[in-house]
């Protein structure tokens, strides 16, 4: 009986001993597969699928990273739609509806930079209590600089976001060394403002704000009467009144506060370049016809000759893909084909010939580009567009009116001084909106407020100066 009850025993401590091994394996299996996994997305027919991993990114980030990896994809491939003449409204509706799946999941809003191929992320412990956050960024093609696009912690093993709003964090909002957000929002000298700073603390999952400053407009005397700024701050919900000048201070500091976070950006997708190139013509490589630039250009210097060749590039595009080739010119954005043309004249009177780039659909020259000489090198001083129209007058004024929106107008008065290779502003006036719509001009950094029928007749006059400066217009394709 002994031996039976011994030979039970090891028997079941055997059996126990396999099941436990085969717990581990199983879990081990597991554990494999959960970090194996990848996420994919289907557009266009064609599968997108994610890395199994990221560098330097805790696990617990993946699903993060993943949504914006098939973002970043996505995007690529509907870019490279329009130069194969597939883009159509149901392949855009196809890419809407799956971004606002990626959306759905909380973690990507709107990330920019993926139509530069410039979407990353870095990892770094913001708050010090050892919980390194990731940040989803931009990296700027022009000037290598960092923009925060999103915030996420992890607590209890996953992800949790901090602040999902691109809008919101790339609006000039900075992170220093010790952790402080810097934010502002508008500009005083626009006549609204706002300033904050927040924080990350430990164990949070959302920022708490540390400073609060204001900038605004009283319309106490109704909408037809000028505005009185006003600048105060908030103190545990305590208004208290500030000067310009506190403000203003306060302003500088916190668009560019004295050490920024040092982040390691890293792209969601380094493995490929952006492979979009933009074609001025839908039609198969095998079809384009190289383009025969004119040996010189009538009463032009030698030297604007790579500005009008590029010039003359551009009209041939417009003629090919009128509907997209003029948002993607270097000239102006918007602009359709219409007898595209250039003049050059002496608009300061200093003997240096200016090249004007326009279109003679407008009688009265509005630009699209001007540009002069320094040193027998053409420069570039200002190009117009569709929202942002200039006009040179007789005297060599240049008058430019321009909008943001329904609501935001503004104009200026520009001059080339003799010998310069840049314009000059000398008038700067604008319209905006807060509680009531509102005008100024900006004399020394300071506004003054005008009233609206002030601003309409400065409005009719930079759109319709009484003197423009005659012309000769050349056809760029003569």
């Amino acid at each position: 009986m002994k031996k039976l009850l011994a030979f039970i025993v090891v028997i079941t401590l055997l059996l126990l001993a396999a099941c436990g091994n085969g717990t581990l394996e199983e879990s081990s299996a597991a554990e494999t597969t959960t970090q194996a996994e990848t996420a994919s997305i289907v557009f266009m027919s064609e599968v997108f699928e994610t890395p199994a991993s990221y560098r330097d990114a805790p696990a617990e980030y993946k699903p993060v990273l993943d949504d914006l990896y098939l973002m970043v994809n996505l995007y690529r491939r509907y870019l490279t739609l329009l130069p194969e003449g597939k883009e159509t409204n149901g392949t855009r509706a196809e890419m809407d509806y799956i971004e606002e799946e990626i959306k759905a999941n909380g973690f990507i809003d709107y990330p920019y930079g993926v139509y530069e191929g410039n979407a990353g992320y870095a990892v770094a412990d913001i708050n010090n209590d050892g919980i390194p956050e990731l940040l989803i960024l931009e990296k700027h093609s022009y000037d290598d600089q960092l923009t925060i696009h999103a915030i996420c912690t992890i607590r209890n093993h996953k992800a949790v976001p901090v602040i999902v709003d691109a809008f919101w964090l790339s609006n000039n909002t900075i992170l220093a060394t010790d952790g402080t957000f810097y934010r502002v929002e508008g500009y005083h000298n626009a006549g609204c403002a706002d300033i904050y700073s927040y924080k990350l603390d430990a164990g949070a999952v959302v920022l708490t704000k540390l400073t609060e400053y204001r900038a605004t407009l009283v319309f106490s005397e109704g909408p037809d009467v000028p505005p009185v700024p006003r600048w105060y701050k908030v103190v545990d919900g305590e208004e208290e009144e500030i000067t310009e000048k506190e403000f203003g201070e306060l302003e500088v500091k916190y668009r560019k506060p004295g050490k920024q976070k040092e982040l390691a950006f890293i792209p969601i997708d380094a493995t490929q370049a952006f492979p979009v190139e933009y074609s001025s013509s839908t039609a198969a490589p095998s079809e384009i016809q190289p383009i025969v630039y004119p040996g010189s250009y009538r009463d032009a210097p030698e030297a604007y000759k790579p500005v009008l060749d590029q010039f003359y590039a551009f009209s041939q595009a417009l003629r090919n893909d009128e509907e997209n080739a003029g948002y993607l010119s270097p000239f102006a954005w918007g602009v359709g084909y219409a007898g595209l043309a250039y003049a050059v004249k002496d608009i300061n009177g200093d003997g240096v010939q200016e090249l004007l780039l326009l279109t003679d659909e407008y009688p009265d020259n509005p630009n699209m580009a001007l540009y002069t000489l320094k040193d027998g090198e053409p420069v570039g001083l200002d190009v117009f567009g569709y929202r942002y129209r200039g006009h040179l007058a007789a005297d060599g004024t240049i008058y430019t009116s321009g909008s943001s929106g329904a609501a935001y107008t503004h104009l200026t008065s520009l001059r080339l001084k003799s010998g310069a290779a840049e314009l000059t502003q000398l008038t700067e006036y604008h319209s905006d909106h807060a509680e009531f719509a509102y005008y100024f001009s900006v004399v020394d950094g300071r506004n003054q407020y005008i009233t609206r029928d002030e601003f309409l007749a400065l409005w009719d006059k930079y759109e319709n100066p009484p003197n423009c400066m005659k012309l000769r217009f050349i056809p760029i394709e003569q």
